[in-house]
């Protein structure tokens, strides 16, 4: 899809702060919202089309920025036909429709040259495109709307959004014992259209849990994990940034971008892999971990593809380490970065994408059918949360840690390792 011009918001001098407001009005624009007892932000969103125009837009947004990561829902008017549409901004003047449509359409109708629209979503979501509304965050009213040019291409509103501060609104803004519900003049017919609706969402929520929870690709880039005896093992498979002979790659969890990202990283250096666990100290600066909580099962690097197989603890007792054993934030650097020489690394080449995975002990396990993840595995192994008995130091060297298996078990496992690094 081609990226197409959106939301344009220029953040004012000062932000109107709103701690206690639950709608928002200037000129013909109208938005209200209140949470329910579901967990959930209902929106009543009424607007009238800019002077002259059949094709239009408007919209309500949330988000600190306006370059990029500005979470938006969108009502397109088209050829006399009202759509609810959730987007992200990607640049200073263009968005995108999000992958998984959060937003649900409660109804929508055109009266007069003027759109009603009932919607909601949830308070937090699990995509890293929903910005949570739970907490203190600016808001974006585009009261001017703008043009719409066909198959939903979008020109920027005719005048700067307002912006307000909008704090708490779960507490603030609840919805009234006796509040009527905006489906409750809706017909039998449209009712149950609205149920098909939360039917085929919830379908798309639970393939972005199995798929999109478990794995994560881009250009190059392809990572995947699952939860065992307690470790998230991780099976990263990238190419070297372009003319690139030392480099690295990564995989990153927490909610910083400038310090607290714990990341775990790849370096090559002179044909030479080592894997480190490493603290974010800047936005393009890290530091080693006093305490290794990282194992590394091998490595490979043919033709300037690597692999690595690794893994950590879902907790550790190292308080330099965040947790991922329930939500947290990844983050996926999926073009690498430059080696400087003796292990140095600078910022990556491109902004890494940010992911909110949740709950990996739980959606993320290994296929009992999948010969392709860690056959030395055993059961007596698993059984007794001995993730594997083979290890690698930083250096990337393999060597042998539990003394009481057999050597012949153990020159099997070695086999059936060479044979799994050749074939898959």
């Amino acid at each position: 899809m081609l990226p197409v011009l959106s939301l344009l918001v220029v953040i004012a001098t000062s932000t109107t702060t709103s701690e206690a407001s639950c709608s928002f009005q200037r000129d013909g624009y109208e938005v209200s919202w209140t949470v329910g007892t579901d967990q959930r932000v209902h929106f009543q969103l009424n607007a009238t089309a800019p002077a002259n125009q059949s094709n239009w837009w408007t919209a309500i947004a949330f988000g600190e920025g306006h370059n990029t990561g500005l979470d938006i829902i969108m009502v397109i008017v088209e050829n006399n036909q009202a759509r609810l549409m959730d987007r992200k901004s990607v640049s200073y003047g263009g968005s995108v429709p999000t992958q998984w449509q959060h937003t649900t359409k409660e109804s929508i109708r055109l009266e007069n040259g003027r759109v009603y629209a009932s919607f909601y979503r949830a308070l937090v979501t699990n995509i890293l495109d929903d910005n949570p509304l739970g907490n203190c965050m600016p808001w974006a009213f585009p009261f001017s709307g703008g043009v719409t040019l066909g198959d939903g291409k979008i020109v920027q509103h005719f005048q700067v959004p307002e912006r307000r501060h909008i704090c708490n609104i779960a507490t603030r803004c609840l919805a009234s014992p006796g509040e009527t519900s905006p489906t409750a003049s809706l017909g039998d017919e449209e009712l149950q259209k609205i149920e098909d609706e939360k039917e085929i969402i919830s379908t798309n929520q639970q393939v972005q849990t199995t798929l999109e929870q478990c794995s994560f690709q881009k250009n190059d880039y392809n990572l995947r994990w699952w939860e065992e005896g307690g470790q998230v093992v991780f099976d990263l498979r990238t190419k070297a940034p372009k003319d690139a002979q030392n480099w690295w790659t990564a995989v990153g969890f927490g909610n910083g971008h400038i310090a607290g990202l714990d990341v775990l990283m790849a370096i090559v250096e002179n044909g030479t892999i080592r894997v480190f666990d490493r603290k974010s100290v800047s936005y393009a600066g890290s530091v080693l971990d006093e305490q290794q909580d990282v194992t590394v099962y091998n490595t490979s690097l043919r033709d300037g593809t690597l692999r690595v197989l690794f893994s950590r603890p879902l907790i550790t007792d190292d308080p330099q380490d965040n947790p991922i054993d329930q939500c947290a934030i990844w983050a996926f650097p999926y073009s690498g970065g430059t080696n400087v020489g003796n292990w140095k690394v600078v910022m990556h080449n491109e902004v890494p994408e940010r992911r909110r995975i949740c709950d990996v002990a739980l959606n993320c396990k290994r296929s009992p059918t999948d010969n392709s993840i860690l056959p030395l595995l055993t059961a007596r192994q698993r059984s007794s949360n001995n993730l594997s008995p083979i290890s690698a130091p930083l250096n990337g060297a393999i060597s042998l840690q539990d003394r009481s298996i057999p050597f012949s078990s153990c020159l099997i496992a070695s086999l059936v390792y060479i044979g799994y690094f050749l074939f898959f």
